[in-house]
């Protein structure tokens, strides 16, 4: 595991379990990750060219807020 990824399932780990909201940064970095590792049937740009209402970028923010809230809410 790399260390960007390390820190991103530190970061996951301890918002579902304190309960504490995750910063802009942290919820981008796991949608990001989220990005990457669904490769298989997304656009091919990459996470940072993708225009902030894209239907890609949004439904991966998505993924990451419900995984970062423990709650599935």
């Amino acid at each position: 595991m790399d260390a960007t990824c390390q820190a991103t399932s530190v970061v996951l780990i301890d918002c579902v379990s304190t309960g504490r909201s995750p910063t802009v940064q942290e919820l981008d970095g796991l949608a990001e990750r989220i990005w990457i590792e669904r490769g298989c049937d997304r656009s091919a740009l990459a996470w940072g060219r993708l225009e902030a209402s894209s239907r890609d970028r949004v439904m991966a923010l998505r993924a990451a807020l419900v995984s970062m809230s423990g709650s599935g809410a």
